[in-house]
């Protein structure tokens, strides 16, 4: 009879332990265990002998909790990559639009969207910057400058800005209805322009256009109205039939 109360005692103490190794190895390596030895006892993460000491949950792939899941509640796992794109994912890959990277954080979470090109307006720069397809469209010229120095030029070339700059302008102003000195103002000082004529009429106004009498032509030249050429002057009355 002892020896049958033996044997029981000797196969309840090895399902006992078979229940503790049981129970130690459903931690896995999430959870603590803590190993024998009183005072001097350590803890251990690893799934060995000990007793089962469970943790909070946190993201990091493992079951700490001990409860056969692997970090539940969590988005992600700490560390964890993916693509992403906060704009239209129908622009992704055409132009300059690409996709970025966001990283999964401690406490299970997406971080921002790091790296992504969005749509941006269009810059002179070679590039299909708002995404569309087209290289630097939207741009068309520009003029600059006043008189003889204007000019006019395409706002971007071959995906360059390109300046505009103003001429030159004359260090005098000629009389030729053009502004030469690129100040806004033509033919400042000028009486005239040049090579333009007007009537003239040297003698008695009373007298224009009365018989034989009329006006003539001036032209002006330097600027200035030159002679009266071709009026007809009351003269001495003769008798020809005419006044």
């Amino acid at each position: 009879m002892r020896r049958s109360f033996a044997g029981l005692a000797t196969l309840g103490a090895t399902a006992l332990g078979f229940a503790v190794m049981s129970l130690s190895a459903a931690c896995g390596s999430g959870g603590s265990t803590t190993g024998g030895g009183g005072s001097g006892a350590s803890t251990s993460s690893t799934g060995g002998g000990g007793t089962c000491v469970p943790e909070t949950e946190i993201c990091d792939g493992q079951d700490n909790d001990c409860n056969g899941e692997v970090d539940e509640g969590c988005a992600c796992s700490a560390g964890q990559t993916q693509e992403c794109y906060t704009g239209d994912t129908s622009l992704v890959g055409i132009g300059a639009c690409a996709m970025g990277t966001q990283t999964c954080d401690q406490t299970g979470t997406w971080g921002a969207c790091e790296g992504e090109v969005l749509p941006s307006a269009e810059q002179c720069d070679g590039q299909d910057n708002d995404c569309n397809d087209e290289v630097d469209e939207g741009f068309g010229t520009v003029t600059c400058g006043l008189g003889v120095c204007q000019q006019t030029v395409d706002e971007c070339v071959a995906g360059v800005p390109n300046p505009c700059v103003p001429g030159t302008p004359e260090p005098n102003e000629a009389c030729n209805g053009v502004d030469d000195t690129c100040d806004g103002t033509v033919d400042e000082g000028c009486t005239c322009t040049d090579g333009t004529t007007q009537p003239c009429y040297t003698g008695a106004p009373a007298t224009k256009n009365v018989g034989e009498c009329s006006d003539g032509v001036q032209t002006c030249q330097n600027g200035q109205w030159g002679a009266c050429e071709g009026d007809v002057l009351p003269t001495a009355e003769i008798c020809n039939g005419l006044d």
